[in-house]
C-alpha cells in the first residue's frame, strides 16, 4: 500500500498501533486510551512530601504479614481509613539516593547528579509520559503546583522528556501562587476556547478515521478485523466527543472553584491548590497534576500545627525534626519533642492526603466517582526511618501509597504489601507505567521487572 497523507507508510502505521510484525495476533491490543470501555478519562495526581516518614507511624497493625488487606491503618494514616479499599500501600522497596537526588528520581526512576544543585533526571517522569500520551486533549496538558514559596530544585518533580536521547529533561517549575495557577487553568472555560479544543480533538479523530480506513483495505483478515476493533474505539470517542456546541454547553456548565484571593498562608494554599485540582480534572482541563506539599530540605516551619507536650517557642523547622525524630524517648528518657512534631506533621500530612481524596470522590462520573477513574501517589524522596535510627538520607525501603479506583489498571487495591527489598523503586515506577497504558520494556536506571503482586 502506498504512503497516505502524512507520509506514514502502512507498516509504519501498524506497527504505532501493536498491528505490526509477525506476532501480531498476540500483541495487537487497542492502545488504553483509545478502548472503547475506557468512558471516562484516566487522570493521575502526585502528592508528594518531603523528609522521612517514620516506619512505626507509616506501616499498618498487620504484624509480620507481608500481604495483607488493609483493613487498619497506623494511628497518624487513620484519616484514610475511609478509602482503605481503594488504597494500595507499599513498604520494602529501594530507591538510590535521597534529599537531593530523591526528588529527581521519585517519578523518573533517575537520581540525576552533579553537578549540585540542579542533580537532573536523565529521563522524564512519569506523570509527563502519561502527559504525553494524551497530547492536545486538553487545554492544559499538565499542571505542577507547590504548597512553600520558593525557587530550589527539590521543588521540582515532574520533567519533560528532552528533545533528543543526549538532552536533559526539561524541569516544570510548580506554581506556587494559587490565584496565577487558577488564571493559567480556567481561563480555558470559555465558549471560545471551548470550540477551539473540540475542533482540534474533531481533527484528530477525523485524520485516525481516515487512516483505518484506507488501512483495512489491504490488510489481512487478522489486521482487518483488529483495524475495526480501533475504529469502533475511534467511534466511541466521537460519540463522547459530541458535537460543538455541547462542548461549548459542557464546558457553560462546568463548576468553576472560587477564585483565591488576598495572601494565603501555607496550609491555606496547599488546600486551594486542591480545589482547583479536583475543579480543574472535574472539567478535564487537564489529566495530571503534581502537588509539592514541601520540598525535602526546605526548613518549613508548620506554625500551625499541634504537638503534645511541645510549647510553641520550641518547636523546629521540618529538617531539623526529621534529625532526631525517630524515638518517643531521648536518650535520657525524657518526652522526646521531635518525636512527637514529627507526628503531628506526618498525621496532617495524612490528612491533608485525605482531603484530596474527600474531594475527588465527591464528584460523581460515569459509574463512580472522579477518585474512581484517578491514580493518585503519594511519594517521598527518603525511606522509612526506624526506631532509634537518625535520619538516614537514604531510599531504603522507600514508602509509597497509590490510591484511587483499579479500573483498567490492573493494581489490586485495599492492600498492605511489603515487597521485602525483592525489587527496586524504579521496578514500581515500571508497574505503574504498564497501570497507566504506557508500554515501556523498562523505566529508569533499574526498572525491569513488573511487579506482579502489585496486579489482580
Amino acid at each position: 500500500m502506498g504512503k497516505g497523507v502524512t507520509g506514514w507508510n502502512r507498516r509504519h502505521f501498524l506497527r504505532t498501533l501493536g498491528l505490526g510484525g509477525a506476532a501480531a495476533a498476540g500483541a495487537l491490543a487497542a492502545p488504553r486510551w483509545l478502548t472503547a470501555q475506557d468512558s471516562v478519562p484516566r487522570r493521575v495526581v502526585v502528592f508528594y512530601t518531603g523528609q522521612d516518614q517514620l516506619e512505626a507511624l507509616w506501616r499498618p497493625p498487620v504484624g509480620e504479614a507481608t500481604d495483607a488487606p488493609l483493613t487498619e491503618l497506623s494511628p497518624q494514616l487513620s484519616s484514610l481509613a475511609p478509602f482503605a479499599d481503594r488504597i494500595l500501600q507499599l513498604h520494602g522497596v529501594r530507591g538510590a539516593h535521597g534529599h537531593i537526588f530523591g526528588h529527581a528520581e521519585a517519578l523518573s526512576g533517575t537520581p540525576g547528579g552533579d553537578p549540585l544543585p540542579t542533580a537532573f533526571p536523565s529521563q522524564g517522569t512519569l506523570d509527563q509520559l502519561f502527559a504525553a500520551q494524551h497530547s492536545g486533549t486538553t487545554s492544559t496538558a499538565s499542571l505542577q503546583l507547590a504548597m512553600v514559596r520558593g525557587r530550589t530544585y527539590e521543588s521540582v518533580i515532574s520533567y519533560l522528556p528532552g528533545a533528543d536521547a543526549d538532552a536533559l529533561p526539561i524541569p516544570l517549575w510548580p506554581q506556587q501562587d494559587p490565584r496565577v495557577a487558577f488564571e493559567r487553568v480556567f481561563r480555558a472555560l470559555s465558549p471560545t476556547a471551548a470550540r477551539d479544543l473540540w475542533r482540534s480533538r474533531r481533527s484528530v479523530l477525523d485524520h485516525t478515521v481516515g487512516h483505518l480506513g484506507a488501512l483495512r483495505q489491504g490488510a489481512s483478515p487478522e489486521e482487518s478485523r483488529l483495524l475495526a476493533q480501533h475504529l469502533e474505539s475511534v467511534r466511541e470517542l466521537e460519540r463522547r466527543l459530541g458535537d460543538e456546541d455541547g462542548a461549548v454547553a459542557t464546558v457553560r456548565s462546568c463548576e468553576t472553584p472560587a477564585e483565591p484571593s488576598g495572601e494565603l498562608d501555607a496550609p491555606s494554599r496547599l488546600r486551594a491548590h486542591v480545589d482547583l485540582t479536583v475543579a480543574a480534572l472535574a472539567c478535564d482541563l487537564t489529566r495530571v497534576v503534581s502537588i509539592v506539599v514541601e520540598p525535602g530540605q526546605k526548613g518549613v516551619a508548620f506554625d500551625w500545627l499541634e504537638a503534645d507536650g511541645v510549647p510553641r517557642e520550641d518547636w523546629v523547622d521540618w529538617h531539623e525534626i526529621s534529625h532526631g525524630g525517630a524515638s518517643p524517648l531521648t536518650s535520657s528518657g525524657a518526652p522526646n519533642k521531635k518525636h512527637a512534631m514529627h507526628r503531628a506533621v506526618q498525621t496532617w500530612h495524612a490528612e491533608e492526603m485525605a482531603h484530596l481524596l474527600t474531594q475527588l470522590d465527591s464528584i460523581p462520573e460515569g459509574d463512580g466517582t472522579l477518585l474512581d477513574h484517578t491514580m493518585v501517589l503519594w511519594v517521598s524522596e527518603l525511606g522509612l526511618t526506624r526506631p532509634g535510627q537518625q535520619n538516614p538520607h537514604l531510599r531504603f525501603d522507600v514508602p509509597l501509597l497509590v490510591a484511587g479506583g483499579s479500573a483498567g489498571t490492573g493494581l489490586r487495591m485495599g492492600r498492605y504489601l511489603d515487597l521485602q527489598d525483592e525489587f527496586h523503586y524504579h521496578d514500581v515506577l515500571l508497574t505503574l507505567s504498564h497501570a497507566l497504558g504506557l508500554e515501556r520494556e523498562s523505566f529508569g536506571d533499574r526498572g525491569t521487572a513488573v511487579v506482579e503482586t502489585l496486579l489482580a
